[in-house]
């Protein structure tokens, strides 16, 4: 055998007994990775997260509906630049520090957590008559007990649908040089590339109903990352509020 076959087979088996480590390493680099990631599409218009994400919660399917949210990307969040924005750091309301891994897995997790809350009060608001105003309420007795849980049922979602999305106050406030300074900059606390609200007008059961969603761009490509919208000013809960299509189609909702 050659000189120079003798060297490459030296190369293969060198390279060979190095493989299991080298996978055991890559495992542990992709790690972080893999932790607490959730299934997710692309939508390229704001519109299209919202439709999918209202198709799938009417179909009963969390899951589909987290597939149009900004919950893997939590872990883009930089602490540093949100505390230096609001010049202040709030510990309860902050997303952590995302520089390590398992802190990264925590934001997702957490964002994963408002979403779901949210998604539980517009559940709430669009199935029962309990009112949405983080007050508790003392003494319900048993007729009020059963009525409400019959009624808080996301199976009785079937039949939600997006009548209408616009914007949330007029094109020439939004699309003014001073909102898309604000957007950018609001992306960027996120790891973003920009900001969208929407105001969506929801039709269930006959009856009429409004709320808001924001979104963060990543890429080509929007996801959810709240049901409320601040220019609308709508409840940061993500509770919806009965409204006539008058009402909706008006600028200053």
């Amino acid at each position: 055998m050659s000189e120079k076959k003798i060297q490459k087979m030296m190369v293969f088996l060198v390279a060979l007994a190095l493989l299991p480590a080298l996978t055991i390493f890559l495992q542990a680099e992709g790690a972080a990775d893999k932790t607490f990631m959730f299934p997710e599409k692309n939508f390229e218009t704001p519109e299209a997260a919202i439709n999918h994400f209202i198709t799938r919660l009417a179909a009963d399917d969390l899951a589909g509906a987290f597939e149009a949210c900004a919950v893997n990307e939590a872990d883009r969040f930089d602490f540093k630049a949100m505390a230096k924005r609001l010049n202040a750091i709030a510990l309860y309301t902050f997303l952590a520090p995302s520089q390590s891994p398992l802190l990264g897995q925590v934001n997702r997790i957490t964002m994963l957590y408002r979403l779901a809350n949210q998604v539980k009060f517009m559940i709430y608001s669009l199935l029962t008559d309990i009112p949405i105003d983080g007050k508790t309420i003392v003494n319900p007795d048993e007729q009020m007990l059963d009525s409400f849980v019959k009624k808080a049922d996301s199976r009785n979602l079937a039949g939600l649908t997006v009548v209408k999305i616009r914007l949330p106050v007029s094109e020439e406030i939004y699309n003014s040089e001073r909102a898309k300074k604000v957007f950018v900059e609001q992306a960027r606390l996120y790891g973003a590339d920009d900001t969208a609200e929407r105001l969506v007008l929801y039709r269930l059961n006959g009856c009429l109903y409004a709320g808001g969603v924001h979104l963060l761009r990543y890429g080509r490509y929007w996801r959810i990352d709240s049901l409320n919208s601040a220019f609308a000013n709508t409840s940061v809960l993500g509770n919806v509020g009965s409204a006539t299509e008058e009402q909706f189609d008006r600028v200053d909702y």
